[in-house]
């Protein structure tokens, strides 16, 4: 059962919801520019801004269990944001239905004192297009993958019909993303170059990374867990963790002494 808290502001046509929606999932440099501010995980506590709307309440996934999790939007003279409260004991659900309808907006403001802000960003565009933008990429994050409309708890600044559009849309970015992914793995594997070849041999089990027709991933030789990249345009490699890097000679020369290469550089 989910409800409905207040009025919902937000008042833009589904095919404009559409359009803001898959253009901040193909371009998201707004995300990852040197300007964005991201906390996925709430490490950073504080208290929620006082003007902070409430924009959606629902329960999030993570590893065995299962997370109550409230969204608010905050938007300054220089920022837009997304607060997040996820906790794993409190029954958020339940605290709203034990209040009257018009005192549930308050009754999340109990929440506030142990909010994170998840996403900042630079303010930009209209506050609904900025709003999109952002729930739309924290929603393809770990973090904040709503399961379904199912797990909606409570909408607020938006109502469930928007969820679903919203949702939708992720499917199809996801799809459009699956799709390129094992395009590229396809011309990478046509491709296969010497340095490839030598990390076969080498036992690094190099497979195509899905991100471009020449990037391959490959297990470090560092015997940890973790991976290095492979560049077949230059026949170069590196790992960023190990700070090394090289062409195929160099692979052959970390591959012989591995830990120990590792511990002198």
């Amino acid at each position: 059962m989910s409800v409905q808290i207040g009025l919902a502001q937000l008042q833009l046509d589904n095919e404009t919801i559409v359009r803001i929606t898959n253009a901040a999932l193909e371009d998201q440099s707004r995300f990852n520019s040197d300007d964005a501010q991201i906390d996925l995980w709430g490490k950073k506590k504080a208290q929620l801004p006082e003007l902070a709307e409430p924009v959606l309440v629902h329960q999030v996934f993570c590893q065995v269990e299962w997370f109550d999790q409230i969204i608010w939007f905050n938007r300054t003279e220089e920022r837009d944001e997304l607060w997040v409260f996820t906790d794993l004991c409190t029954n958020v659900q339940a605290r709203l239905l034990a209040v009257k309808s018009l005192d549930r907006e308050d009754a999340l403001l109990a929440f506030g004192q142990k909010v994170s802000c998840t996403i900042s960003v630079p303010r930009s565009g209209s506050l609904d297009e900025s709003l999109l933008g952002l729930l739309s990429v924290f929603f393809t994050t770990p973090a904040g993958a709503v399961a379904g409309v199912e797990r909606i708890t409570a909408t607020a600044y938006i109502n469930k019909t928007h969820v679903r559009t919203l949702l939708s849309c992720i499917d199809g970015y996801r799809e459009r993303e699956r799709i390129q992914s094992e395009e590229y793995s396809r011309q990478a594997r046509e491709n296969e170059t010497e340095i490839i070849h030598v990390a076969r041999e080498l036992g690094l089990h190099p497979e195509p990374a899905g991100i471009g027709p020449v990037q391959w991933y490959a297990r470090c030789p560092a015997k940890s867990l973790h991976r290095l990249m492979i560049t077949t345009s230059n026949d170069e490699f590196g790992c960023g963790y190990c700070r090394v890097r090289g062409g195929v000679e160099e692979l052959r020369e970390f591959a012989d002494k591995g830990v120990d290469h590792v511990r002198q550089s």
